[in-house]
């Protein structure tokens, strides 16, 4: 299903329906798995538990900064919250009409993914088309590595800590991640960028220590549109 300002099919958005339960299912599930309350996830990841609660039961459409945030606390990379992992092997070859495709409604981007797990993979590389407006949430993103966007397609906005960038069709920007970063559409057409990261954001990791609880009210999140 693609991203479209125009209106959706009834079956393109039950599909998308779908997705978005999904999400939330595996999301719950690999929480209770881990031995995290609510509370402790939204320590771990900075999205409120309430966002947490209403995402788990889909009674919201979550934003990309949020389901990326939360993949990071749960050691799981964000295209697990939509399709089963694959046991990881040493060379994968993936066919254009094979790609893992992710809808973020709320971000109006679609994540396509362009390289499978490998074993103990170091990078991580995506399609990302972004309809205009798109964003990727009122919150910066930030984790360890680096990361390369290829503007293959239209033009994106990207905010690398006090910097802003403009990149245009051919244009490159490589920066390090741990730097709080932020992109939008600010164009008429969609855009689509090439990207790769190192190390992958959200890798699969084995042991999940129990955060703390927040104590007192819960955190408003901005990144849970729908709210």
């Amino acid at each position: 299903m693609r991203i479209s300002c125009e209106p959706m099919e009834p079956d393109k958005t039950s599909h998308i329906e779908r997705q978005i339960g999904r999400i939330g299912e595996r999301i719950g599930r690999l929480r209770k798995q881990a031995g995290l309350s609510l509370r402790d996830l939204a320590d771990r990841t900075g999205v409120s538990f309430t966002t947490i609660q209403k995402i788990e039961t889909s009674a919201i459409v979550p934003s990309i900064a949020s389901v990326l945030k939360i993949a990071q606390g749960l050691g799981r990379n964000v295209s697990y919250l939509l399709d089963e992992e694959q046991s990881p092997g040493d060379i994968r070859l993936v066919r254009r009409d094979e790609r893992t495709m992710t809808d973020v409604p709320a971000s109006k981007l679609r994540v396509e993914d362009i390289g499978m797990d490998l074993r103990d993979a170091l990078l991580q590389a995506t399609v990302l088309s972004i309809e205009p407006g798109g964003i990727s949430g009122t919150e910066s993103l930030q984790h360890p590595g680096e990361e390369i966007k290829l503007c293959l397609k239209g033009r994106m906005e990207y905010r690398v800590g006090a910097e802003n960038f403009q990149l245009k069709e051919g244009d490159c920007l490589h920066f390090k991640s741990d730097i709080p970063h932020y992109w939008k559409n600010p164009g008429k057409e969609k855009a689509v960028i090439l990207s790769v990261c190192t190390p992958p954001p959200f890798p699969t990791v084995s042991n999940l220590s129990t955060g703390a609880e927040r104590d007192g009210n819960p955190r408003s999140d901005q990144n849970g549109r729908g709210k």
